[in-house]
């Protein structure tokens, strides 16, 4: 999570970079480090203001970010008008989940896809053989018109690509929007890859 992504958009988010960063750090053994106290400070966290403390505590979440997951995701109602409490309980749930899973052997990769419509929020877990993989689906956040041309140009290519249907004749090979740019078309597909923040 982080600042805004466009509807239907799928990022990492700073808030996931910087949980996986945590949980992900190893010593020079392979071993993660801080995981186990995550995990169990996590369990804990029943409460949005408890998740945001943690967030700042051990991860080293600023208090911007802090600020703009309370008021976007945490209040009730929310961006999307939804329970904040219970999005909050869907978010660590599902994070206790993907770390159980990933356990003391596997990576953890996190990622925000603004997608869901209507009210609809799930922490989707997918494990494989090298990674424990975490999406955290919510509706778009609502944005007045205009919003998302003004919204902070990300530069960073992120190792995400989406393939969809070409929605115009405008999305041609290197035709960007703030957080993604078209790498290939081919007849009606069209494939992007994502940007993230530095």
């Amino acid at each position: 999570m982080g600042n805004l992504v466009t509807s239907g958009a799928i990022s990492k988010g700073v808030i996931h970079k910087i949980i996986d960063d945590l949980v992900n750090e190893r010593d020079g053994a392979g071993r993660f480090v801080k995981r186990d106290a995550f995990l169990k400070a996590i369990r804990l966290a029943t409460s949005p203001p408890a998740y945001l403390k943690l967030l700042k505590e051990q991860a080293g979440a600023t208090q911007d970010q802090i600020l703009y997951l309370r008021d976007k995701f945490y209040t009730t109602p929310n961006a999307w008008r939804a329970d904040g409490k219970a999005v909050y309980a869907i978010l660590q749930v599902g994070l206790v989940k993907a770390l159980e899973e990933a356990g003391d052997t596997l990576p953890l990769d996190s990622y925000w896809l603004a997608g869901a419509q209507g009210k609809t929020t799930e922490t989707i877990v997918c494990k494989s053989a090298a990674q424990v993989t975490r999406i955290f689906l919510t509706p778009p956040v609502p944005m007045a018109p205009g919003v998302a041309a003004r919204l902070p140009m990300r530069h960073t290519d992120a190792p995400m690509w989406v393939v969809a249907a070409r929605d115009g004749v405008t999305r041609k090979k290197g035709f960007q929007t703030n957080d993604a740019v078209v790498r290939a078309v081919s007849g009606k597909v069209v494939t992007w890859q994502r940007r993230e923040f530095p």
